[in-house]
C-alpha cells in the first residue's frame, strides 16, 4: 500500500495524491511531500528507483529486511535505516525494520508491516497537516519520537521478567532459566539497536543538510530517549547474566550440599551398623559376648555414636 501526501506551506492545505501526481507535486519546493510505503507491491515499490531516482543500492538496502541501522548520504538526499518495536508484544521485544529516504523537501517510509508510530503520525497528519508537515526534518522527527516512544511497554515488560526471576532466586523458588535467556536476548538486541539510532541522530544532526538549525534541539531529545532505553536495556541485560549465573550456581550448590548430607549419614551410621553385624553372628569369643548384656550394651553405643556423629556434623553444616 502506498500513501502520498502532499501539504502546500503557502495555502496550509494537504493533498492525497496518485503515484501519476506525485513527480509535478516534488518539483514545488513549496510544499512537504510525505510517501508512506506499507508492505508495497511491485509498482509502488517501483517509485524509490523510478521517480525518486534513489540509488539502486539504497533500494535493494530497503527492499532487505536484515540490515542493521545505518546511515548513508547520498547526492540530494540521505537513506537511513531504523527499527521500530512491534506494539503487539507488550513483554517482549521484536524490532521492526524502518527505511527512510529524506530529502529537501520529501520523506519516503518503507516498512513490510505497520508500524504503530508511523499510523499514529498518520493520524496526527490528518488531523492538523501543518503540525508536522512544515518540513520534512520535522517530520522525520514526528516519525521517530513516536516510534521511540513505543520502545517503552517491550522494555518496561522485559524489565518485569528479569525482576521476577531475581525475586524468585532470593526467595529460593525455582527460575525459569529459559525464559531468563530469552529476556537477556531480547534486551541485548533492544540495546544494540537503541545504541545505533543513537548513532545515526549524533551523525544526522551534526552533518546533514536536512535538519534545520532550530530542529537540532528535538532530534537531541530524542537522542537521550534512546540514550536512556540503551541504559535500561543493558543494565537489565546484566542482571539477567546474573541472575542465570546465581540460578545455576543454586542448582549445583543444592546437588552438592545433598551430596555431603548423604555422604554425612552414611559415615555416621556405617560403623555402628558394621559393629551390631558383627555382633549378631554366633561369635561367643568377642567381648561382652557371652554375657546376656552383651547385645544391650553394642546396640546402645552404636546409637549413641550414630547419634554423636550427626549432631558433630550439623554443628559443622556437613548435613
Amino acid at each position: 500500500m502506498i500513501r502520498i501526501f502532499s501539504y502546500s506551506r503557502e495555502s496550509n492545505r494537504m493533498e492525497s495524491l496518485s503515484i501519476g501526481d506525485l513527480p509535478r507535486h516534488l518539483a514545488d519546493r513549496g510544499r512537504t511531500i510525505w510517501v508512506d510505503l506499507e508492505d508495497p507491491n511491485d509498482e509502488e515499490t517501483g517509485v524509490l528507483g523510478g521517480i525518486f531516482g534513489f540509488h539502486i543500492l539504497a533500494v535493494e538496502d530497503c527492499i532487505d529486511d536484515a540490515y542493521l541501522p545505518k546511515l548513508d548520504p547520498y547526492d540530494g538526499y540521505t537513506y537511513m535505516i531504523f527499527h521500530a518495536a512491534d506494539p503487539e508484544s507488550l513483554d517482549r521485544f521484536h524490532s521492526q525494520k524502518v527505511d527512510v529516504f529524506i530529502g529537501p523537501n520529501f520523506l519516503v517510509t518503507h516498512h513490510p508491516s505497520e508500524v504503530k508510530g508511523i499510523f499514529d503520525t498518520r493520524g496526527v497528519v490528518a488531523k492538523n497537516p501543518g503540525l508536522l508537515l512544515r518540513s520534512s526534518d520535522w517530520l522525520l522527527h514526528g516519525v521517530l519520537d513516536a516510534m521511540i516512544d513505543n520502545y517503552l511497554p517491550a522494555l518496561d515488560g522485559l524489565e518485569a521478567r528479569v525482576e521476577r526471576a531475581e525475586r524468585a532466586l532470593l526467595d529460593g523458588d525455582a527460575v525459569d532459566v529459559a525464559d531468563l535467556v530469552k529476556a537477556r536476548r531480547e534486551l541485548l538486541l533492544l540495546g544494540d539497536l537503541s545504541q545505533g539510532q543513537l548513532d545515526i541522530l549524533t551523525e544526522l544532526t551534526n552533518e546533514s543538510d536536512f535538519v534545520h538549525d532550530d530542529n537540532l534541539v528535538y532530534f537531541r531529545d530524542v537522542g537521550d530517549h534512546l540514550r536512556h532505553i540503551h541504559h535500561r536495556s543493558t543494565h537489565h541485560a546484566t542482571l539477567a547474566d546474573a541472575a542465570v549465573s546465581g540460578s545455576g550456581a543454586a542448582e549445583v550448590g543444592g546437588a552438592r550440599t545433598g551430596s555431603k548430607g548423604a555422604a554425612a549419614i552414611l559415615a555416621a551410621l556405617l560403623p555402628p551398623t558394621a559393629v551390631t553385624s558383627y555382633y549378631s553372628m554366633n561369635i561367643t569369643d568377642l567381648p561382652g559376648g557371652e554375657s546376656s548384656q552383651g547385645a544391650l550394651m553394642v546396640a546402645v553405643a552404636a546409637v549413641v555414636y550414630a547419634v554423636g556423629a550427626i549432631v558433630l556434623f550439623r554443628q559443622k553444616r556437613w548435613i
